[in-house]
């Protein structure tokens, strides 16, 4: 598994359907999150800053 997504907290698709909006200040405030479905990550949520320093 590439570093990157053990890097990040988890949250899966239930957390992000019952908590979008603490999750989205989460990002706000400059966290990141692996995303994952059942059980395997699937993306990474980034605040957009974060991703333009990175130069993705």
């Amino acid at each position: 598994m590439d570093k990157m997504w053990q890097a990040f907290p988890e949250i899966n698709q239930e957390d992000l359907e019952n908590r979008t909006s603490q999750i989205l200040d989460a990002v706000e405030r400059g966290e990141s999150f692996t995303l994952t479905r059942h059980g395997r990550p699937i993306a990474t949520i980034t605040p957009l800053a974060a991703a333009e320093r990175s130069g993705r």
